[in-house]
């Protein structure tokens, strides 16, 4: 009986160790097939770039804004220099009564109005014609270049002989042949007043009437009485009184500093500057100053003494605005005659 109660008692140990031995087994196995999970480590949120969070379900990005067009800068046009119009020449002056036939503008001969002056080119191609003013005088107004005058003798009129004086401003310079002086040549700008031509009415010699002679009936000779010489008393030398005359009023303007005629004065604009310049002719004694009157104005006429390049006394004067019309006075004032 103990030794059955003994048996019970081991198959019973027996079957608790094979029951907790299988709960174990089963444990273990299921321990085996579970993945480890890691410990996790708090992380830092990231930040916007002012320091807040960055809010969940907002999206940042950047554009390229486009380059504005630049505005294209002109390209400036250069401005043509202008070419200077080169100065003309200025030809005269004098056509004269040589009383004394000698070729020679002595103290007292006058000039001759109305006479028919011809300028040729050095061809012999006419460039233009005039006719002496009241007191003998002409100019003409040309490009430089080579030329000759011709002059035609009014009825009655023949030429003094040419070059008689050897002096070119009181000669006579024209061909008694031709009528017309040699070729010469005037620069841009030249003033060439010495072309000047004598003339006169030749007076016919009468012949006189032959007297028959009588036969003389000899007388005796007398004693002559010695007659004392009279001594001549000179006779004073009269005092040339010269001729002068105002010649030319022109109109310039400057260009590149150089003094330019106004090709067409209708051209001329409010506000444009010119300058009013007149030129004198004299057979003695020197101008020293000149005076300008624009449309009557000033009523006390606008003295000057400034000379151009060419010797002209000029005024400067700037045209005003709404006037279309202008009429231009000059005087050239003579040492010795006073205003001209």
């Amino acid at each position: 009986m103990d030794l059955l109660k003994r048996n019970w008692a081991i198959i019973l140990v027996s079957a608790v160790s094979f029951v907790l031995g299988v709960v174990v087994l089963l444990s273990v196995s299921k321990i085996g097939q579970e993945k480890p999970i890691a410990p996790t480590v708090p992380q830092a949120q990231p930040k916007a770039v002012n320091g807040s969070p960055v809010p969940a379900c907002q999206l940042s990005f950047s554009i390229t804004l486009p380059t504005p067009t630049p505005t294209p800068i002109p390209t400036a046009t250069p401005t043509p220099t202008p070419t200077p119009t080169p100065l003309p020449a200025i030809i005269g002056d004098f056509v004269w009564n040589d009383t004394n036939h000698n070729g020679i503008q002595d103290t007292g001969e006058t000039g001759i109005a109305g006479v028919t002056v011809t300028l040729y080119n050095s061809s012999g191609a006419v460039v233009a014609t005039t006719t002496t003013n009241a007191s003998g005088f002409y100019s003409f107004t040309v490009p430089a270049g080579s030329y000759s005058v011709g002059v035609t003798p009014p009825s009655g009129y023949i030429f003094s002989p040419q070059n008689a004086g050897g002096t070119t401003a009181t000669d006579s310079d024209t061909s008694p042949t031709t009528g017309r002086t040699v070729v010469f040549t005037v620069t841009a700008g030249q003033t060439d007043l010495t072309r000047d031509s004598g003339l006169y009415i030749p007076v016919a010699t009468p012949i006189p009437t032959p007297t028959p002679t009588p036969t003389p009936t000899p007388t005796p000779t007398p004693t002559a009485t010695p007659v004392p010489s009279a001594s001549a008393t000179p006779l004073p030398t009269p005092t040339a009184t010269p001729i002068a005359q105002c010649v030319n009023i022109h109109i310039y303007q400057i260009v590149g500093g150089n003094w330019q005629l106004v090709p067409s004065l209708s051209a001329l604009r409010p506000g444009d500057t010119i300058y009013l310049a007149v030129l004198g002719s004299t057979t003695g004694g020197t101008f020293d100053m000149a005076r300008f009157r624009v449309n009557g104005l000033p009523t006390t006429w606008a003295q000057t003494t400034l000379v151009n390049p060419l010797g002209e006394f000029y005024y400067q004067y700037t045209l005003l605005p709404g006037v279309a019309t202008y009429s231009i006075e000059a005087e050239i004032h003579h040492v010795t005659l006073g205003w001209l």
